[in-house]
């Protein structure tokens, strides 16, 4: 049973500087669907991490000119609780943090 927590995060849609962020489906599967809006063009570093701040995956580096969507493969990820950063490739400056919940 999803909890209210969990259903606000499957329908988080977060801005900052210009940039949204969206982060799905959230609760997790098999993959995560992470889609860049509204930013100017330029690098972004898109990471995953658990809890204790550890990178779980390669962190992807997208160049935005309108929209951008980068998918991961969570399926070897253990059932919990993770971020997913954004981050200004240029500026190292950290955009947005966003919690996802991994399902098994």
């Amino acid at each position: 049973m999803r909890n209210i927590f969990t259903i606000a995060l499957a329908l988080l849609m977060v801005q900052a500087n210009a940039q949204t962020m969206t982060v799905s489906p959230n609760p997790l599967q098999s993959f995560v669907k992470v889609q860049i809006e509204d930013a100017k063009t330029g690098n972004f570093i898109i990471t995953l991490f658990d809890l204790a701040g550890n990178a779980m995956l390669p962190a992807q580096t997208v160049d935005v000119s309108v929209t951008s969507t980068v998918t991961f493969d969570v399926s070897l990820l253990t059932k919990g609780y993770y971020f997913v950063e954004l981050k200004s490739a240029e500026t190292q400056r950290i955009i947005k943090m966003t919690k996802v919940v991994k399902e098994e």
